[in-house]
């Protein structure tokens, strides 16, 4: 802190490593056919939308079971509630067909769950 200007150096090459980092997983969510209306500019998680998948994996829990066969983490929206009276039920929740996935992780292991995404899509 002591140093601004490396400071402000090491701050831009962070955020310049997790811009390309999300690039590429949009990318391919993309090309895999995923709608994405928002694209986050402050953070290295996604929400991504289920609902236009076959209704096996349409939802946060049953994608999330095809991701782990597949080796890969994602993390149900219906974690993400806010539901503190539970006056719905679980899979009346609004978060019920997204899930969360973090562009965080090294690219390599970004292109081997990409590659998982795929390979649950085509199954």
């Amino acid at each position: 802190m002591l140093e601004p200007v490396k400071v402000r150096k090491e701050m831009q090459s962070l955020q310049r490593h997790f811009r390309d980092e999300r690039d590429y997983v949009i990318n391919r969510l993309q090309n895999m056919g995923f709608k994405l209306p928002y694209i986050p500019n402050s953070t290295f998680y996604l929400w991504l939308d289920l609902s236009s998948l076959p209704e096996a994996i349409n939802d946060g829990l049953n994608f999330f079971q095809a991701a782990l066969e597949e080796k890969t983490i994602v993390v149900p929206g219906i974690f993400f509630d806010l539901n503190p009276s539970k006056r719905r039920d679980l899979f009346d929740s609004p978060c019920h067909h997204f899930v969360r996935l973090s562009y965080g992780p090294r690219m390599e292991v970004l292109e081997r769950g990409m590659d998982a995404f795929e390979r649950i899509i085509k199954k």
